[in-house]
């Protein structure tokens, strides 16, 4: 959405329902608002929730929102919400909505506080695993089942330790080289399945095999840990891949060496980010790197982030797969109350695969609700027709071995036909040939289409039953249909209209205006010592782009300057024309604790007209104003305003 469209959304969203037997405030056109109604989104409007009742705040107030309830008028009138794009924006967010109200938070509420207690632990495991089969249909999977039940009998029998057998057959590229190690991790670090297995083994034992999304697993507890929490660090990592030998390793590790104790002797972390590290995602944030739990990185940097213990210690260079690593501790921070946790908990319980459960639980409530009433002989007779023509199963087939009309299921009354349920069917599986375990496939479409119906049937009841869901739909309704009126009104339009725009800029142009300035390039940094040094090369006859350049690449005095160009003012940089010479460099220039020098190519001494492409920022904003003041008189004569002046006065106070 458009910036205009959240500003309407925030206002409309708040806005309330009248209230039966209300007093009226006013009448817009032939719409009658109440005291009430005008209260309710006049409040929940105010700025931090502090509201004000004085009479200017409310009169003020007043103009805005009776303007506001004349384009919601003349939307209705024009039948805005008939159009097609409008419809479809208000029924995704009405199932959007409806999603929140028709899960089941008491089990999520459950999940969040079962996970906050193993948050409380970490878990010192490994793992062997076997990955499922890359075709995943179930033949191939039981050939893999029975691979780690034999691994299983192996351990189990201790006839191979389970690392031997970690490195012999698990199919985790990553560990099984050491044994299959994960190191410590807690809860909501992998699916729920897996965490399942962990937080369940006791030390020193292994687990049975059990399948995840991705394959089957045997899981070894080695032990477990107070949770250390969170930890945050700053880096500076000197590059050295694995894959550019021992020489260039020998190099980075001698310089991450020396860095740490020019740091530990006083050196300034922020400036040597700045100057040496070569992690181009922290870098320009203070090398900052966002807080990680045990598990969250690799082994060694985890222990040496841990390990250090008062904010600003600085640790040894620490070895990676990208290079050497000095961190510096920013803050520890522990795990929290309940409370505390409870809102980022709930949040990723509900976008994790355990939330599956408080989804099937809440299915099963709307199931009974809505009388759900299947024809299972029906989708027989589709599963059968479906197996006859597996290369190409369409709802037209020519022997028509079940009927289309058929009613397939029926949810709170209505009926859907045989003849819906294969066109849904035929949009998911897009004409791809059925060539196995058909039944299935088509039990798990018929399941999602089930689901579906049954949501949309929920949906319209939810809009009649609940009054809180029906008065958020209507106003969201309300912020769409204004939106899409100052859309074709104002916004669109000042975009679209360019013989309107050209000739409001003629009648105007006077006031769009370069003040004195030039066309060229700006150098800028926060250090003045490098722009001395961009001066020190250009005064030696180097082109200034060319100096520019080559202080960049010299990695050894590293420069922080930033560079652009185009038109600008001198008031914009806090010059003047004093001085300047077209092609020469300016004196360094210093404001708002920048540093700048200019190279002018021209220079512009005297106020000069800017051309409509020049102001076009600057002309369609103010066309948008001229066409919303226009719009808005002529709004406020076709739908007049009476205000009750004695029920107004009883809102003020002082």
């Amino acid at each position: 959405m458009k910036i205009q469209k959240i500003a309407f959304l925030s206002i409309s969203l708040l806005a309330g329902t009248v209230t039966a037997f209300a007093q009226n405030l006013m009448e817009v056109g032939n719409i009658k608002v109440s005291k009430d109604e005008f209260l309710k989104m006049y409040e929940n409007n105010s700025i931090k929730g502090k509201v004000n009742y004085s009479e200017d705040a409310i009169r003020d107030y007043l103009n805005y929102y009776t303007l506001y309830r004349m384009k919601l008028q003349e939307a209705r009138e024009l039948q805005m919400d008939t159009v097609t794009a409008v419809k479809r924006e208000i029924e995704h967010y009405k199932k959007q909505l409806a999603h929140s109200y028709l899960k089941d938070k008491t089990i999520n509420e459950r999940l969040a506080k079962e996970a906050y207690q193993r948050l409380k632990e970490e878990v010192e495991v490994a793992h062997i695993f076997i990955a499922f089969p890359m075709n995943n249909d179930q033949r191939s999977k039981n050939i893999f089942r029975q691979k780690i039940d034999s691994v299983y009998n192996l351990v189990n029998t201790k006839k191979m330790t389970f690392e031997e057998a970690a490195k012999t057959f698990s199919m985790d590229a990553s560990t099984a080289n050491n044994g299959g190690y994960l190191g410590y991790i807690t809860a909501l670090q992998t699916e729920h399945t897996f965490e399942e297995k962990f937080y369940n083994t006791k030390p020193g034992t292994i687990s049975e095999p059990f399948a995840s999304s991705q394959g089957f697993h045997i899981v070894k507890v080695l032990s477990r840990r107070p949770n250390r929490g969170q930890v945050q660090v700053q880096q500076i990592l000197i590059s050295a891949p694995l894959s550019a030998g021992a020489e260039k390793d020998k190099e980075a590790k001698a310089k991450a060496s020396r860095l740490v104790a020019e740091l530990r002797k006083g050196a300034s972390f922020d400036q040597y980010v700045a100057t040496y590290s070569e992690d181009r995602f922290s870098k320009n944030n203070k090398g900052e790197l966002a807080p990680f739990r045990s598990g969250d990185v690799s082994k060694a940097l985890e222990d040496a982030a841990f390990g250090l213990k008062k904010p600003g210690d600085i640790s040894d260079p620490v070895k990676s797969e990208f290079g050497y690593h000095i961190l510096r501790l920013v803050k520890k921070i522990p795990v929290g109350s309940y409370e505390e946790e409870s809102k980022d908990l709930m949040r990723k319980v509900e976008q994790d695969s355990r939330s599956i459960q408080a989804h099937e639980a809440k299915q099963e409530e709307i199931r009974a609700k809505v009388n759900l009433i299947e024809h299972k002989e029906v989708l027989a007779k589709i599963k059968t027709a479906a197996k006859e023509h597996k290369e190409k199963f369409t709802l037209y087939n020519e022997q028509q071995q079940y009927d289309p009309n058929a009613v397939l299921l029926s949810v709170a009354g209505k009926p859907f036909y045989a003849r819906d349920f294969v066109t849904y069917f035929e949009s998911v599986n897009r004409g791809r040939p059925l060539l196995s375990n058909t039944d299935k496939l088509i039990d798990d479409i018929y399941s999602n289409y089930t689901n579906n119906v049954i949501n949309d049937v929920r949906y319209e009841q939810l809009y009649a039953e609940n009054k809180d869901f029906r008065n958020m739909v209507n106003d969201y309704n309300d912020a769409i249909l204004i939106y899409e009126m100052n859309s074709s009104r104002v916004w669109k339009r000042a975009n679209d209209d360019t013989l309107g725009l050209n000739d409001f800029y003629q009648k105007h142009k006077s006031k769009y205006v370069w003040q004195p300035g030039f066309e060229g390039r700006v150098f800028q940094s926060k250090e003045r010592g490098d722009l001395e040094k961009l001066l020190a090369k250009i005064s030696q006859g180097t082109e200034p782009f060319r100096a520019y350049e080559e202080l960049a690449a010299d990695q050894a005095n590293r420069v922080n300057i930033a560079i652009q160009d185009g038109r600008y003012e001198f008031q914009k940089f806090n010059a003047t024309a004093a001085g300047m010479q077209e092609n020469k460099p300016s004196a360094i220039i210093s404001s708002n604790g920048m540093f700048t020098v200019i190279v002018p190519r021209k220079l512009y001494p005297a106020p000069v007209e800017k051309s409509l492409e020049e102001a076009k920022g600057f002309v369609v904003s103010d066309y948008q104003e001229y066409l919303e003041k226009e719009w808005s008189a002529s709004l406020k004569k076709k739908y007049p305003v009476k205000v009750n002046e004695a029920v107004l006065k009883t809102i003020f106070k002082k």
